[in-house]
């Protein structure tokens, strides 16, 4: 690739020895990936909207620090010959090669906004994870910061609206900062990790990470507060609401609460023509459905909903005594199971701290306790270390094996 010459950020020509660069052409990102293609260690991070100020789950700006440089990488730039979203994949490439160590910190949305962006990204390094698995835990990657380097870290930026364009020299320091750093916090962590004898545990967790998937959330409408205390038919019409909002919020490019407030849904529900009459004055929505027409559209979107729900077949189900009695005894159960294994709870949270919550969290509790998972289908490094524990406590696992 024909080497080009990149030219600093004239606001913030450099932050702590780094060169930042604001990369907002594909000249300037074929250069940027030149220089990376061959690299053994870069650090990563992603300033992203999802429905924060604007629809969807938006990538609006991707940091890569690197030998001595920081790219700030403007995928939303309108500047002349910019970035196309669509012609990112020779960065992408360099993110999925297996032979570089990628650093990053609590990068689950990233993981998965990358993924949705067409990047399979691999062989990383996840810096909270790690903090986790040492004996030095942290809260947060500023809590991070100040215990490890001493370093202070403003988040002031962190809930700026990162989809607006220009970008500040502020929002763009902030963003830089939360590069610059992970390369030597990587090393400080492995040190440890690597003393802990812990490196196996950590290498599991990355291998758990880098499958992460974006999935649809199943009636994302039982959502709204107060949507599981309506009867099946009027549930039926929020789910019909809640598409119209969602397809307004796409067309407004706003966030679904910006759009309607779930408020406003409800009151559509429960006060239907006091709420239709009123819904020029009533407050909870985007100023563009404040009119006649949107009045119109609810109004037979609504009545549509309740016809079709009341023509949905109906099955006539009354539990029997014995059934309401089978559903005490499995509630019964899981609280039992659940404080049976309170003690082996508690035990790890004493020996192992912040580690425990990977080790043995609420979630995993419930799923042996219903018969979702069994020991054999815990981490594998997690399995030996939960029957040890087990063992000392005199807690007998052979139900769950």
């Amino acid at each position: 690739m024909k080497q080009h010459k990149l030219s600093p950020y004239k606001y913030l020509r450099k932050i702590d020895d780094h060169n930042v660069y604001y990369i907002e052409t594909q000249d300037d990102l074929h250069e940027v990936v030149r220089r990376l293609k061959d690299a053994d260690l870069i650090a990563i991070d992603l300033e992203f909207d999802r429905n924060r100020h604007h629809y969807g789950f938006t990538l609006c700006l991707l940091q890569i620090a690197y030998d001595g440089n920081c790219y700030l990488i403007d995928p939303l730039s309108d500047c002349i010959d910019h970035i196309d979203t669509k012609k990112l994949a020779p960065l992408w490439e360099v993110l999925a090669n297996p032979n570089s160590i990628k650093i990053l910190h609590s990068p689950s949305e990233d993981i998965r906004l990358l993924k949705l962006s067409g990047c399979d990204i691999c062989n990383i390094f996840d810096t909270d994870i790690a903090s986790k698995l040492t004996l030095q835990p942290t809260k947060s990657y500023k809590d991070l910061l100040e215990k490890r380097l001493n370093i202070i870290l403003e988040k002031d930026q962190q809930t700026s609206d990162w989809y607006k364009r220009p970008l500040t020299p502020f929002q763009l320091q902030y963003a830089a900062k939360d590069v610059l750093y992970l390369a030597e916090l990587r090393r400080q962590l492995m040190v440890d990790l690597e003393q802990l004898g812990r490196m196996e545990w950590f290498n599991e967790e990355m291998l758990l990470l880098e499958r992460l998937e974006e999935t649809d959330v199943e009636d994302p409408h039982l959502r709204v507060k107060g949507a599981k205390q309506l009867s099946d038919e009027e549930q039926y019409v929020l789910k019909a609401l809640h598409a119209y909002r969602n397809e307004q919020a796409k067309l407004l490019n706003k966030p679904p609460f910006q759009t309607i407030e779930d408020t406003l849904l409800l009151d559509l529900i429960t006060y239907t023509q006091p709420t239709l009459d009123n819904w020029t004055q009533a407050r909870g929505k985007h100023p563009k459905l404040k009119n006649d027409r949107t009045v119109q559209v609810l109004q037979q979107l609504i009545q549509t909903a309740y016809t079709e729900a009341q023509n949905i077949p109906k099955q006539v189900y009354h539990t029997t005594r014995e059934e309401r009695l089978e559903s005490y005894k499995r509630r019964e159960a899981l609280i039992q199971c659940r404080e049976t294994f309170k003690p082996l709870r508690d035990h790890l949270q004493t020996q192992f701290g912040d580690a425990a919550t990977l080790i043995f969290n609420t979630k995993l509790v419930d799923d042996l306790c219903t018969g979702r998972r069994k020991i054999t289908d815990l981490k594998q490094y997690t399995q030996p270390i939960v029957r040890q524990a087990a063992q000392e406590l005199g807690i007998d696992l052979s139900n769950y094996e």
